[in-house]
């Protein structure tokens, strides 16, 4: 048949069933059918496309088994999703048996590329063998860590890539035993280098993290590090997934000076889960969390931690925190914790600092956004209670972005509109006073560096903070990047893809 046929079969809702999306409308579009009667074979060619109001998959001849519920994209396919796509060969979608196979897979989201050789779905679990993973662009790319095999766990968020080799110029330069991607613990475990910086504590340090796998649902880091003031530092950090709900966080860490660690339980009762095995990689593509709504227990027994340059032990530190995304320009914020608190100023003379604390705080966030400038408000009130004294402030945030050429520039003021009484801890009340405070900033985009430059000071006069920072983006995959605060005399250096 020549010319375009639009029509809608049936049938095709089982693609959408695949996907686990809750629309029942799905368009096919080809440019010729056929229908294998004897077979039971629905045939589409050229310049197929299968829609839903989320995903679509495009390919130039698929054939659907109605017997068998198989779905063959024979030869090259794409699947568009909010911008992003995943390329590939062969796609084979089985409805029975939720299972997934394809060929040559490209997948692109957020800044980065990742290439395997076969797609397969293992029960809960995406296997992509031969892998290679880069934010460069160019084959090959000047940056890339290579594997036998990456394994993505749609249901739990985050991804892990086994024995791979990070490469520079197709020289192998690193190992990592594991070397994750997506999921919030994650994020400081997957740096190519040392972290390296400063404190008043540990003074300067560097700290090297050595993730290790043990199954979907246990993984985390060994620790070894130099801090100038405290010694050799070791110990380790362990992730269990409980559930899409529930992360129980485990932490050990040993200096000459004392024992750190601790465990923290958190339970998020609006984290969402797919509903059956073939939710096809929603957590790869979303930056936000599906819903904007949030509520969030937090159960947490820790010794020393270290908050705003102080020891602090909390033994317990009870919360609860709620997010409500009212429209596209305001979100609700609030908390309500309990805590039992010792402050300790190691270091120093004076004692430690014993007190609970029953804390209530309410926000609310605005964002504006006009041609030239955008505007940023924080109205904010909290409210502290502790052995023998009590504490409370209410303030406003005003922030206003001009973005000009290469230029970004901000400039804000802090309105502190009550303050009464005072907090018996020091990093309770850290760059907190009375006064009213100025916020500026300025980033530069230069032809081979990120420079960016951020202050907040008292109208007095007095700073908290001047904070520089260098980037050098290499290849636009690579981040290079050193920040000073001349104030604090603190820094840090960080290498990322």
């Amino acid at each position: 048949m020549l010319g375009r046929i639009k029509y809608v079969f049936f049938l095709c809702i089982s693609v959408l069933v695949f996907s686990q999306q809750v629309d029942n409308n799905v368009y096919v579009t080809s440019d010729a059918f056929s229908l294998k009667t004897a077979e039971q074979i629905l045939v589409l060619s050229r310049n197929v496309k299968i829609k839903s109001y989320v995903y679509q998959f495009n390919s130039d001849l698929v054939e659907y088994s109605m017997d068998k519920d198989v779905f063959n994209f024979y030869d090259n396919f794409s699947i568009f999703y909010k911008g992003q796509k995943i390329d590939g060969e062969n796609l084979v979608l089985n409805n029975k048996t939720k299972m997934l196979t394809a060929n040559n897979v490209l997948m692109t989201f957020d800044k980065y590329f990742i290439k395997g050789a076969t797609l397969r779905t293992v029960n809960d679990e995406y296997h992509l063998d031969n892998v290679r993973v880069t934010a460069c662009d160019g084959d090959p790319p000047v940056f890339y860590i290579s594997s036998g095999q990456m394994v993505m766990y749609p249901k739990l968020g985050f991804m892990v890539v086994f024995n791979s080799i990070f490469y520079i110029y197709s020289i192998p330069v690193f190992y990592f035993p594991a070397y994750f991607m997506g999921g919030q613990q994650y994020s400081k475990i997957s740096e190519f280098v040392p972290e390296i910086g400063s404190n008043l504590v540990e003074g300067n340090y560097v700290k090297e993290r050595i993730p290790y796998y043990m199954d979907s649902r246990n993984s985390g880091y060994f620790l070894l590090g130099y801090l100038e003031k405290l010694g050799v530092n070791a110990g380790f950090n362990h992730y269990i997934i409980l559930g899409p709900k529930n992360l129980l966080n485990t932490s050990i860490y040993y200096n000459p000076q004392f024992m750190q660690g601790g465990v923290e339980y958190s339970y998020d009762f609006f984290q969402k889960e797919a509903e059956e095995s073939g939710y096809l990689f929603w957590y790869l593509f979303d930056k936000e969390k599906i819903d904007n709504n949030s509520l969030i227990f937090k159960a947490k027994w820790y010794q020393k931690e270290l908050i705003n340059n102080w020891l602090v032990d909390q033994t317990p530190r009870l919360r609860v925190e709620s997010g409500i995304r009212v429209d596209g320009n305001n979100t609700i914020k609030a908390g309500y914790e309990y805590a039992m608190l010792n402050e300790i100023d190691y270091g120093s003379v004076s004692p430690d600092i014993s007190s609970w604390r029953r804390q209530l705080e309410l926000s609310l966030l605005t964002e504006l956004k006009f041609d030239i400038f955008k505007v940023d408000n924080e109205l904010a009130g909290l409210t502290s209670a502790y052995t023998n004294s009590r504490h409370s402030r209410a303030w406003d945030t005003v922030k206003l972005s001009f973005p000009f050429d290469i230029f970004d520039f901000s400039v804000g003021s802090e309105f502190m509109l009550g303050y009464d009484g005072i907090s018996p801890f020091k990093h309770d009340s850290y760059q907190i006073s009375n006064e009213n405070n100025l916020l500026y900033g300025m980033k530069a985009r230069l032809p081979y560096f990120l420079f960016e430059f951020d202050a907040k000071k008292k109208w007095s006069g007095e700073y908290y903070q001047r904070k520089y920072s260098f980037r050098l983006p290499f290849y636009t995959c690579v981040d290079f990047s050193f920040s000073y605060d001349d104030i604090t005399n603190q820094f840090s250096v960080v290498f990322k893809m």
